[in-house]
């Protein structure tokens, strides 16, 4: 399991489409660096650390070994100094690392802002709502919620965790 998660995660690296997989949006360790638990939990799965605090680094770094072969001459392979940089961090995310993967979510909730703000966007656009909805504003995050923050939309489960 562990070798093909590892496998699929590479792609847009061997694509040449980003340098590391957790700028791509599709991957799913994206998907988990950004806080989605079903992604993370599936990843625990093959991993010894049933916690992705740990889990998460140990399994950045397994791909950035991995990414270091190439396979085929028409495919791109991280270089050496990226990868030590990684396997030197422990495989830990730096906090901007972290908060730019995360923030790209925020897109999803077109409006993000204040209460006040979010509603008021929500009834300009009110066409664009169903009609049960009362209010525009969500808050971002189920159990960590960012005080004063919210989004016209669910961002779909904790992204702060």
């Amino acid at each position: 399991m562990a070798t093909v998660a590892a496998y699929i995660d590479l792609n847009p690296i061997r694509a040449g489409l980003v340098s590391d997989p957790k700028d791509y949006r599709w991957c799913g360790y994206a998907e988990a660096v950004a806080g989605v638990e079903e992604v993370r939990r599936g990843i625990m799965t093959f991993l010894e650390p049933n916690d992705w605090t740990k889990a998460g680094p140990e399994y950045r770094q397994r791909l950035f070994v991995e990414s270091g072969v190439a396979g085929h001459s028409d495919k791109q392979a991280l270089d050496r100094d990226a990868i030590k940089k990684v396997i030197d961090a422990g495989g830990e995310l730096t906090l901007p690392e972290v908060l730019r993967v995360r923030v790209r979510y925020f897109s999803d909730g077109v409006a993000l802002g204040s209460k006040d703000f979010v509603d008021s966007i929500r009834a300009e656009f009110r066409e664009h709502f169903g009609t049960k909805r009362k209010t525009g504003a969500r808050t971002i995050g189920k159990g960590n919620a960012i005080p004063g923050l919210f989004a016209i939309r669910d961002l779909r489960g904790d992204r702060f965790t």
